[in-house]
């Protein structure tokens, strides 16, 4: 087995770990102050969540390092943190219309770690790599702004932070696949709670959960 490999899937358990860990960052929404206090348990759809996510990661992981040669192992292990901090964002967002920015933070703690290791492996391309992934930061910025001077509350706070941290993981060539990609879901997500009767019209559905999926999918089909 390539050492490439055996790096991925160890960092990969590690960084499913820590997205279960930070699963429990929904106690903060929960309305009962008795819970709040109490010490979180995980109730059964959470650890089938949490079981799907170990098991989803680890499919991703053995199909980049496998399919998409042309990645770095470094790149590979960028794109599983991100997936990884995608997995609690639309989990807490779906049940309660909220993005944490304690995991966004948190995400972005990872993103730090992901770059002191890039600055040591590539120093001759850290540059580039770097202006890419700010020039995607402010171009998404301003489109959000844009859409909000638009159409007010076109599209929330947390959203736009979420889209901007992805922007540093993946930077210009990697963050437009996967907002198309979620597009794509958030509108199928839409149609289908239409159909059942389950959101209105003019009912807010929680837009993370599509940038989970269509993120994953960007990545999945795509590799970057």
């Amino acid at each position: 087995m390539k050492v490439s490999i055996i790096i991925t899937l160890v960092c990969t358990i590690f960084l499913s770990i820590f997205s279960i860990y930070l699963i429990s960052y929904q106690k903060e929404y929960e309305n009962k102050q008795e819970v709040k206090k109490a010490k979180y348990v995980y109730g059964k759809k959470t650890k089938i969540y949490a079981g799907s996510l170990f098991v989803l990661n680890f499919i991703l992981a053995i199909l980049l390092d496998v399919i998409y040669t042309e990645n770095s192992w470094m790149l590979n292990i960028k794109l599983l943190a991100l997936i990884s901090i995608l997995w609690p964002i639309g989990y807490i967002d779906y049940k309660y219309m909220k993005i944490p920015n304690k995991i966004l933070l948190a995400g972005l703690y990872l993103r730090a770690v992901c770059l002191i290791a890039e600055v040591i492996l590539y120093k001759k391309a850290i540059i580039k790599m770097l202006f890419t992934e700010f020039l995607a930061v402010i171009v998404i910025f301003l489109i959000c702004m844009l859409l909000n001077f638009i159409m007010k509350n076109a599209i929330g706070m947390g959203d736009i932070k979420l889209l901007i941290l992805m922007a540093l993981y993946i930077g210009d060539s990697g963050i437009i696949p996967a907002i198309v990609f979620s597009l794509f879901v958030s509108f199928f997500i839409s149609i289908y709670f239409l159909i059942t009767g389950k959101k209105g019209k003019k009912d807010v559905i929680p837009f993370a959960p599509s940038v989970l999926a269509g993120t994953y999918l960007s990545i999945f089909l795509l590799g970057i």
